[in-house]
């Protein structure tokens, strides 16, 4: 188990297995699955949080067994605590399962973070027009912007 640190909501978690066995990467019968599971202690569920889904393959000629993906933490992250993601896999029919965990602190939005801003006035009031790295544009009005 491994605490990979603090993360907002919408931000990206950084998804990362190394399939080893004895110590030693190889590669798996099929690709690593991954669930989110909430913190009771921290008001999250005890269930699994997202649907099973399966890893892709980072980087296949460089390093052997290596998967992961960026993941969003979108609405089922929005109350603070610390949160898991279980890795499973099997190896020549043996079962695997690694964990990681990191904590949800205050703040942040299910929308995502601004990367693109614009600035339009206009005679009925000042807009800022945002474009979030969820891929929504999101609109402000105000007469001093």
């Amino acid at each position: 188990m491994a605490y990979k640190g603090r993360y907002r909501q919408g931000r990206y978690y950084p998804l990362s297995v190394l399939c080893r066995q004895g110590g030693v990467p190889t590669w798996p019968d099929d690709c690593p699955s991954a669930v989110f599971y909430g913190n009771a202690a921290s008001g999250g569920a005890s269930a699994g949080l997202t649907e099973r889904f399966k890893l892709p393959v980072i980087e296949p000629a460089r390093i052997t067994g290596w998967f992961g993906m960026p993941y969003r933490l979108a609405q089922d992250f929005g109350t603070p605590g610390y949160y898991s993601v279980e890795y499973r896999f099997t190896i020549e029919g043996t079962a695997y399962t690694f964990l990681d965990y990191f904590q949800i602190v205050p703040g942040g939005t299910n929308n995502g973070n601004v990367i693109g801003l614009a600035y339009f006035p206009r005679p009925q009031g000042n807009y800022l027009v945002q474009d979030l790295d969820s891929g929504r544009l999101a609109q402000n009005l105000g007469p001093n912007v």
